[in-house]
């Protein structure tokens, strides 16, 4: 799975979906946060249900340094 980036309009966060973990009652995907807070990097467990209502934003990509 290519790693994604999508934004949450209520909360105005951005989020880098990394993984997604099939269960019985659908699925999860692991997802950081990406921001400017002091909360940046919290790791965070999300249903598929959440990720289907926020906003796509494009595939994320590492800066070669």
């Amino acid at each position: 799975m290519n790693p994604f980036k999508v934004y949450d309009r209520k909360t105005k966060t951005t989020w880098i979906v990394l993984n997604y973990h099939a269960t019985p009652d659908g699925g999860e995907y692991l997802a950081v946060r990406e921001d400017d807070s002091a909360k940046d990097g919290e790791i965070n467990v999300m249903k598929i249900e959440e990720i289907c209502r926020l906003k796509w934003v494009d595939f994320w990509q590492k800066v070669e340094s």
